[in-house]
């Protein structure tokens, strides 16, 4: 690992233990300049140690803060990002689900009527490739033979007049976890309320 990388990795794990002895040496500096005489019996040293820990404490902190800053706002943005590319990814994922073959077609169709999000298939099975090289499917779990639909895919496929389902409330349950009604709705096209 390069110098950076393990600078990164350090500030991820010592943020906290950083601010620990932050606080502790500010504490004791603080003690220091409004109870002098607690500290009378001390060697020279001691104080200008405290000094030095508070101000590398306090970098370690920032940076740490700044790093921290910096990845809340790159998954921010690349969650933005991907909300704005939704409507253009259902729309292609509309158009690859429509021309697919009926293998293709009888696993989604399955998959909305068990109301599960859930697809076990092997994955080097034809079909199960051909999914996961149009971004149907992604694997989930670990596991291998386990793979997800992916949310757009399941998007567009409860949008397709071809997959008309049959329970709403079963279709929106794998989709909306613990979601009320009202929210539900937001998303599933207005032919199928």
């Amino acid at each position: 690992m390069d110098i950076v990388g393990q600078l990164i990795a350090a500030l991820k794990i010592s943020g906290r233990a950083a601010f620990t002895v932050f606080s502790a040496c500010a504490l004791c500096l603080l003690a220091e300049r409004y109870q002098p005489q607690l500290f009378a019996g001390l060697p020279i040293w001691v104080m200008p140690s405290l000094r030095v820990a508070v101000i590398f404490s306090f970098v370690v902190v920032v940076l740490a803060g700044l790093y921290w800053a910096g990845d809340s706002l790159a998954t921010f943005a690349r969650e933005k990002a991907k909300a704005a590319r939704r409507p253009n990814n259902i729309r292609r994922l509309r158009k690859t689900i429509a021309s697919s073959p009926l293998a293709i077609k009888y696993v989604l169709l399955y998959s909305v009527s068990q109301a599960s999000r859930r697809v076990s298939a092997p994955p080097d099975h034809p079909v199960t490739i051909h999914m996961v090289d149009n971004n149907l499917i992604e694997s989930d779990y670990g596991d291998s033979h386990t793979f997800r639909i992916t949310e757009d895919a399941w998007r567009a496929i409860i949008s397709l007049p071809d997959f008309v389902p049959t329970n709403q409330t079963a279709m929106r349950r794998p989709f909306y976890e613990g979601a009320d009604e009202e929210r539900m709705k937001l998303d599933i096209p207005e032919q199928y309320h």
